[in-house]
This record gives C-alpha cells, structure tokens and sequence, in this order.
C-alpha cells in the first residue's frame, strides 16, 4: 500500500508525519522491537524530523533513518542475497581494473579510449595513470547516473540497441563496449549487477516484513527510485511527504498559459514532473493534503497565495505594497560565481 501526504509547508508535513508515525507505534499486535523506516535525502532533514518527533511524543524511538541510496541496496539486499548492486565506488574500482587491461583496451571499438590515455604521445607511466584514474572517476559518476536515471538505456545496450545513425553514435559506442565489457551480463567475474537490472530481478519479493516506510524531504528523486518504492509497496506500507506549492493539481501547466501563477510557468518543471511522478505511484490517492492558506498581506504571502491556488495574472491578489516590505528580494548574480555566493 502507497500513500500520498503533499503540502506547501514542510511544518505541516512533519506534523503529518508524526501522527502516522504514532498510529504505526500503536497499531495493535505491533512489537516494539520491529522498527519504522525514514527515509530522508540528507543527515540535516534526519535530524528535523526526530526532532519533530521528540517534541511531539516526548521521544524520538523506534525509527531508523536511511539515505535513499543505502536503503534501496539494503532493501535489494534482503531480496536478492546472492547479487550485489553496483555502488559508485564498485563502479569506479571496476572501471580502474578496465582501464588497466592491455589486452581489452586493444579492441577496434574502445579506441577512443587509447587514444586518450596515450594523449599527446605522453605514454609515461604518471601521465598515464593520472589519465586513467581521471577517466575512472568521471566515467564511473556518467554510469551511475546512467543507472539511476536511464537504466533502460543499459538494459538496451544489453540488447544490441544503440543510437546508430545519430550524433552520439561513436561517444556512445566506446562508452557502451566499456559498460558491457565491465559491467555486462557476460563480463568476466562480474559480482554485482545495475540498479535497475536487480531490480527487475527482485520483483514481487521485495517487503520488510512488520514494518512500515515513511519517505520525507525530497524535492526530486530518481525515476528507478520511485519504482522501487511502488514495488515495496505492494507488501509493504510506504507513505510519502512531499512539498508541493499547489493545492489543485497542476500537471497541466503550460509556458504560454497566462491563468496560471508565472514562477509555476518559468520555472515550475521540474518540481511539476516530480509532483506527477509521484502521483502517478498512487494513481492520484492522496492519504492527506495538509495545505496552509499563507497568512499575512507581504508579497511574499500573497505570491504563496496566488501558487497555492493557481491563480494567474488575470486573478492575482492586487494591492499596494507595503512600505518596507522586504519580503521578496531580487539579487543581481551577473555571472555563476556571484551566484554562488549569494
């Protein structure tokens, strides 16, 4: 089972997640000695929660927090003992190893990747090996990001299928050939396989018996994440928070629509397609909807306000401005550096 909790305040979805956590606690012929799972996308949001927690019920027990790359391979884990799920760091121990090997690297379709290492006829063993781990390293952040985000591409490079007759054809000919050389099905010694292959390979048997998951914080997450999250869900509870600045749905919100708030037109997408995503688990079922109508007469207010109801140019809150109101702030960043320190 998979519920939904969405609000505009992270204040109101901690309230609603401590009253589901108590109701878990309760539930009669529960043992205390089976845990609760939080899943939150950083230590810092762990530590708001138990201690929304601890205020509310006194103490903070009886939940174990996890980071959302740890418990998915933890929950693989449990349902595949026998196949390990590649880690960056696997990715990258793997990739050195690759790199090492002459006689791989001699295949016609990986010459690209010689030619790098052996850049600018500099084949000196420093030189070389700086490149290789270079490469390593920044191969192995593209293959795990590949894995989270695109694991059907992997699954298809496993097929045969490729982007023959496009402008990446020979980038991702190179790039392909090292992946199934490393990380295939086939590769010699291969002990741990992709997120989304280990995945397809637990489904119907991932569950943690006794418990119930509750997933708090994120403002996106990774597609093959949230398909891990429905397949628990079918033998285990999981209930999501998530921040949402709309109170009606607004899926359908499109650049040259002029009924809708502007912020939610220019730069709405992202937080628009998670939103949907996440939605989409539970076909639109929403256990709870704790919105907070903003209080006050500062634009900023009225701004939340207006997104809270999506109400566009022709129906905003229109008044003067209040004299010092600093509620919103425009700050001048010509350039990425400045706006990083802003």
């Amino acid at each position: 089972m998979l519920r939904l909790f969405h609000s505009n305040r992270t204040e109101a979805l901690l309230e609603a997640l401590t009253g589901e956590v108590a109701r878990a606690q309760r539930e009669a012929g529960r043992s205390p000695l089976d845990p609760l799972h939080l899943v939150v996308p950083n230590r810092n949001v762990e530590a708001y929660v138990k201690l929304g927690l601890a205020r509310a019920h006194g103490v903070a027990a009886g939940l174990e927090a996890h980071l959302l790359r740890r418990f998915s391979r933890a929950v693989l884990a449990a349902a595949l003992p026998d196949v390990g799920v590649c880690s960056r760091d696997e990715l990258l121990t793997g990739l050195l190893a690759a790199l090492g090997d002459e006689a791989l690297l001699a295949r016609p379709d990986l010459a690209p990747v010689r030619s790098y290492l052996d850049a600018d006829g500099n084949t000196s063993l420093g030189a070389r090996e700086l490149r290789r781990f270079q490469l390593a390293d920044e191969l192995s952040r593209l293959y795990d990001e590949y894995a989270l985000a695109r694991p059907d591409m992997l699954a298809s490079w496993e097929r045969g299928v490729t982007l023959t007759g496009t402008p990446f054809e020979g980038l991702e000919a190179w790039q392909r050939a090292l992946w199934l050389a490393t990380f295939g099905p086939a590769a010699p010694g291969r002990a741990v396989a992709p997120l989304g292959e280990a995945l397809e390979r637990a489904a119907g048997r991932l569950a943690l018996p006794g418990s119930e998951v509750f997933v708090f914080g994120f403002s996106y997450m990774a597609p093959i994440y949230l398909k891990l999250l429905a397949e628990l869900a079918r033998r285990t509870p999981v209930a999501i928070f998530t921040l949402n600045p709309c109170r009606e749905l607004w899926e359908d919100v499109a650049r040259d629509d002029t009924l809708d708030p502007l912020p939610l037109r220019i730069w709405g997408k992202p937080g628009r397609e998670y939103v949907h995503a996440v939605d989409l688990l539970a076909n639109h079922d929403r256990s709870g909807e704790p919105f907070v109508e903003p209080p006050g007469s500062t634009l900023l207010a009225r701004l939340q306000r207006d997104l809270l109801a999506r109400r566009g140019p022709a129906t905003t809150e229109r008044a003067p401005l209040a004299p010092g109101d600093d509620s919103l702030a425009i700050l001048a960043c010509p350039g990425p550096r400045r706006e990083v320190e802003i």
